[in-house]
């Protein structure tokens, strides 16, 4: 049978037209399978990229934790006025009583534990896991923090630090107060007195008397202390009791007197008056306020004039003037122990 060509030619081109039909769909699978891989794995990437960065905060915040928990353990151990260091101790040995975990730094969403202890071996001089009985040798502590757990896996970081017995290692000493036993302040002024001791280790101070009106002591924490305040009382001497303890024998006790007192205050003319005639005997009375009563001296005096302190707070400017006649400057001071107080007093004479 004879096909005619031009029925061949449709026929032909029909075949082709499926053959790149089925290309074509075979192709879209592949683009449409290779985009799910690729999301999928930017998907994928994404997420390990949260995670990651979540437990890279989680790492800093626990690093930031033991580095506090190593400190305040440091001064709960062996630094504070009676340390809690233990011989021979045991992780169990630090994480109960006053030193429980509980009572040093934490963070929410973390723990952490005092998870070895080894001890110093000075004749191998390494740290190991042995101790023995008595031993006063340094401990290594290390302490673990692990943060909560999230799609990776939680964040955990260790850190070691030394403890040591600070009164076994130096020679320990009773409390010695070596700053004086008494201040003398003036009312209404800012001031400041530094109580000093010796001792080995250094002593916690207290003030155990009470204290008068603007006055306050503070324990520096390194075996001194300091008495401040503006004196808001009256005059007068002031009974204090400060103790000194290291647990090193008793506590040791100071007596000490505060004594507040007034500034010098002028109350007399800073001028003569009326003018003093030369060759004639004339006073002048000089007075000042304070607490205790102020004495006077005088600098410089013209020829004939002298200053008589009467002991009573007051002064007398008195004489039969040789000098010549004029304006002369004097300067007077009022002192009553501790402060001073000047006049410059002007002497007319005619």
């Amino acid at each position: 049978m004879q096909v005619d060509a031009r029925t061949g030619f449709v026929q032909r081109w029909r075949q082709r037209r499926r053959s790149e039909s089925g290309d074509t769909l075979i192709e879209l699978l592949i683009a449409m399978s290779i985009m799910t891989v690729t999301g999928a794995s930017v998907l994928g990437a994404f997420v390990t990229s949260i995670n990651a960065s979540t437990q890279h905060r989680q790492l800093s915040t626990i690093n930031t934790l033991l580095r506090s928990y190593a400190e305040a353990a440091t001064y709960q151990i062996q630094l504070q006025p009676s340390p809690l260091f233990q011989t021979c101790a045991t992780p169990a040995t630090y994480t109960s009583g006053a030193f429980a975990l509980s009572n040093l730094p934490s963070g929410t969403g973390f723990t952490v534990t005092l998870s070895s202890i080894q001890y110093w071996n000075s004749a191998t001089r390494v740290f190991g896991s042995t101790c023995t009985a008595g031993s006063t040798q340094p401990e290594l502590l290390t302490i673990t923090a692990t943060g909560s757990a999230g799609a990776v896996a939680a964040p955990s970081t260790s850190l070691s630090f030394i403890v040591d017995d600070y009164v076994y290692n130096v020679t320990p000493a009773s409390p010695v107060f070596t700053s004086a036993t008494s201040t003398t302040q003036a009312v209404g002024q800012a001031w400041n007195f530094t109580v000093t001791t010796t001792g080995t280790p250094a002593p916690a101070l207290s003030e155990t008397a009470s204290l008068p009106g603007g006055v306050s002591f503070v324990d520096n924490g390194n075996g001194t202390g300091t008495l401040s305040g503006t004196t808001s009382v009256g005059s007068g001497n002031y009974s204090l009791v400060f103790k000194a303890n290291n647990s090193v024998g008793a506590i040791v006790s100071q007596s000490f007197t505060l004594s507040i007192v007034s500034i010098p205050v002028f109350t007399s003319a800073a001028t003569e008056s009326p003018q003093w005639t030369h060759g004639v005997a004339t006073t002048f009375s000089i007075t000042a306020t304070s607490s205790p009563n102020p004495s006077f001296s005088a600098g410089s005096l013209p020829v004939g004039v002298t200053l008589i302190d009467n002991g009573n707070g007051s002064a007398t400017l008195k004489g039969s003037v040789a000098t010549v006649a004029g304006t002369y400057t004097i300067i007077i001071t009022a002192n009553n122990g501790p402060f001073n107080a000047q006049q410059t007093f002007t002497l007319v004479i005619k």
